[in-house]
């Protein structure tokens, strides 16, 4: 017992050395937290009849095993009294590599989410055509949630840069206010789906034919004269339709 206290007492008194003893234990903790993790859900998922879930959890192994890992790291540079910035800049580049790590494959799991859910339900707005736009806008709003997430691990304030990304984006919205006004009333009209694709319709300013493909700012009709018509969403949306 004796000599273990003076092991104890060694690695204590010695920074450098206790870092090394924290890095291996981050290790061994991290591997132990992924089997662990690993076999609790996997019972679980296994109940399930959908392959989705199985899939998610192959896909957290990795962001678990690295934020373990690189927690017990950061603890380590902490231990290792080195100079303050450069232990700022190596616990931050840590941060920085787990939220990267967490942002491709929280992305990856949207992806996959939103196409099972657009095979599961017959909702209109869920479908082959705008699954990319859902998509992309998950993406985007994953990536704007980690860049928020970087600049605090590095510090930076970023009251600023909200304040003129606030700006900008009123200016852009004042700039595109017709596209914008259409991409909206493409969603609707999906949502609400007061005709479908192949359907005669008639808009009350006139216009009618056979619907030919619906886009999110347009919507293309073939009239009974071999004539192709695009009309804006945004008066479509705002016609009265018989279909």
């Amino acid at each position: 017992m004796s000599l273990l206290n003076e092991y104890y007492i060694v690695i204590i008194s010695n920074p450098a050395l206790k870092s090394v003893v924290l890095v291996i234990a981050s290790i061994i903790a991290a591997k132990l937290v992924d089997i662990i993790f690993t076999f609790i859900f996997k019972r679980l998922v296994d109940k399930t009849k959908t392959s989705l879930d199985d899939k998610i959890l192959q896909l957290l192994h990795k962001p678990i095993f690295y934020s373990i890992l690189f927690i017990g790291f950061s603890v380590a540079v902490k231990t290792a009294t080195l100079p303050a910035y450069i232990d700022f800049v190596i616990v931050g580049i840590f941060k920085t590599i787990t939220i990267i790590i967490w942002l491709f494959v929280s992305s990856k799991i949207l992806v996959m989410s939103m196409e099972w859910a657009s095979r599961q339900t017959a909702s209109t707005l869920l479908q082959k055509n705008t699954l990319p736009l859902f998509n992309n806008l998950g993406k985007i709003a994953i990536g704007l949630f980690g860049v928020y997430l970087v600049f605090l691990s590095w510090d930076i304030n970023i009251n600023g840069i909200l304040a003129s990304a606030g700006v900008l984006g009123v200016v852009l919205g004042l700039a595109a206010k017709d596209t914008v006004a259409n991409f909206f009333a493409g969603i609707f009209l999906m949502a609400d789906s007061p005709f479908k694709e192949g359907d005669y319709i008639l808009l009350d300013t006139g216009e009618r034919g056979y619907v030919k493909q619906m886009g999110l700012r347009s919507t293309r009709f073939m009239t009974r004269d071999d004539i192709e018509i695009t009309i804006p969403n945004s008066v479509i949306a705002a016609s009265k339709i018989v279909n």
